[in-house]
């Protein structure tokens, strides 16, 4: 009970009047008081609840729980349309759906979803390999999942359901219907990361129906084996992180559609006017210097890759344009190292979620770590007998950095004390179910960021790479030198450390010419 309550009525914890009817499975602290107490649910986790339910009835319109308040209305008037339009309520946009009986067994769980649900369990045309002509539901979700990953399944299986309600069948799928696909998906769903590239992957692994195949062969577009074998050169013969690969695949299966289109690809009808014209038309789609930048890069490695086949006799590396794109143009931001330990200081060690934060903040302020390094570290990385930690960096790079005290101490007790228990071999994992890996580098960003706002830290940027800029400033204001800084952020090029003498005020100093006229 809230504090006032409680002074109100002392006797409202002993009375079942009081209590809630969904609480949290949780234990929580109350902020106001500081006792670790079981609160009432939020409506967000009734959201999010409903929102999962209706990804698993593959339920392909949008959905909230006060659709359920529509589907009500609308059955107590059985004359009113199942579709209200906002216009007919003076608002611009989409209709809303209302849920018919049998959609809406398919949210809460019903056997009767099968029947409404094509391409999972009624003779849809897009299936799995292996699963026959009638698979079931649960069958054809594992073997997705073993493709595309737990958390992409209902994308895939809402794809899935978009291409049997339009019959698409026996031929390729395009990257324009994976296009128009999340464009529309994207008006009523939120964006999410990567939801491109899943579809893609899943469209090139998991083939159409054996039947199908058989009445009408599929006619790939040449241009996709030519990207695939592309891709597999960056994996195996270049060492390209995975990341790396497909921020690469993108730019140049671009190239290939903008150059031949569905037609066969030669690559050695490319003239220099053709990647003229593509890096203009793709940089200014692009509005952003970085990101034509990875496109021009990606090109010249397409080029350089065509050569080393030998289908392009001429060096057409130089024919494409550079981005303007200024080096160390800018200054690395930093906090002081009283920030940082304020920041460090904020992490509530007595729960599992400030144990682990506590533990990755320390990792990126003592040695530098990048976010997506942090993702990646699993228990095998760390060396408990030596003191040493094993960090997998870019371009598939393993490098061993000594273990600080205070990492080490911060890493035990989260493991100890912390850590959910759980299948994968990560060592930091999310705090809520499901219990799996963190999604991304963006997690650890957003724990700084709220480490940031915990401490009322006001700072030039928010993200990760902010911890990894200060250990490097403080370093040189310490007396290190730039060879050094270089060896603990594990630079390959010394030019990139070369940023940092930016901010090394008493070097510069030095080196400043006297005002012309004397000091003003």
């Amino acid at each position: 009970m809230p504090d006032a309550l409680e002074r109100k009525y002392p006797q409202a914890g002993a009375s079942w009047g009081w209590f809630w009817v969904f609480p949290q499975a949780d234990l929580s602290v109350d902020p106001r008081s500081g006792e670790l107490r079981r609160h009432h649910l939020y409506d967000q986790t009734f959201q999010r609840a409903f929102r999962r339910a209706v990804l698993r009835a593959g339920i392909d319109r949008p959905a909230t729980p006060h659709t359920l308040r529509h589907y009500s209305e609308s059955r107590n008037m059985p004359r009113q349309p199942c579709r209200w339009s906002r216009a007919a309520r003076g608002k611009t946009g989409r209709s809303l759906g209302i849920f018919s009986p049998a959609t809406l067994c398919g949210v809460t769980g019903d056997d009767r979803d099968s029947d409404i649900r094509g391409s999972k369990a009624n003779g849809g045309k897009w299936r799995v390999p292996g699963v026959g002509a009638a698979p079931c539901r649960a069958d054809a979700c594992s073997r997705i999942r073993a493709c595309v990953g737990e958390e992409r399944t209902g994308l895939v299986q809402d794809f899935a359901s978009w291409l049997d309600q339009r019959e698409i069948c026996g031929r390729s799928v395009e990257a324009k219907l994976v296009d128009e696909y999340l464009d529309e998906r994207w008006l009523h769903r939120r964006r999410r990361r990567g939801d491109a590239f899943t579809l893609r992957e899943f469209v090139r692994l998991v083939p159409v129906d054996s039947a199908v195949v058989a009445k009408q062969p599929i006619a790939t577009a040449p241009r996709l084996h030519v990207l695939q074998k592309f891709e597999h050169y960056l994996q195996c013969e270049r060492g390209l992180a995975l990341a790396s690969i497909r921020l690469y695949g993108d730019a140049v299966g671009r190239f290939l559609e903008h150059a031949f289109g569905d037609g066969e690809v030669r690559l050695g009808e490319i003239t220099a006017a053709d990647v003229i014209r593509f890096v203009q038309v793709d940089a200014a789609r692009l509005h952003h210097s970085k990101r034509a930048k990875v496109m021009t890069s990606a090109l010249r490695s397409f080029l350089q890759y065509g050569r080393y086949l030998g289908d392009i006799r001429a060096d057409l590396n130089a024919s494409v344009p550079t981005v303007a794109n200024w080096s160390m143009d800018g200054i690395p931001r930093s906090i002081s190292a009283a920030q940082v330990h304020s920041l460090l200081a904020q992490c509530n060690q007595r729960t599992a979620v400030g144990r682990r934060d506590y533990a990755v903040l320390l990792l990126l302020a003592r040695l530098g770590l990048r976010a997506g390094e942090v993702v990646e570290h699993t228990l095998d990385d760390l060396d408990w007998d030596e003191g040493a930690i094993r960090i997998r960096g870019p371009a598939q790079r393993c490098d061993r950095l000594p273990m600080p005290a205070d990492v080490g101490a911060a890493l035990v007790d989260y493991l100890r004390e912390g850590r959910p228990a759980c299948s994968a071999r990560n060592v930091f994992i999310r705090s809520r179910a499901p219990r799996r890996v963190l999604l991304g580098p963006s997690a650890v960003s957003c724990i700084v960021l709220r480490a940031l706002r915990r401490a009322g830290i006001e700072s030039p940027s928010k993200g990760a790479h902010l911890l990894r800029h200060s250990l490097a400033t403080q370093m040189l204001r310490n007396g290190a030198s730039l060879s050094e800084i270089g060896e603990i952020l594990r630079h390959r090029n010394p030019q990139t450390t070369t940023i940092y003498a930016k901010v090394d005020l008493a070097s510069l100093h030095a080196l400043a010419l006297p005002w012309p006229g004397g000091v003003q």
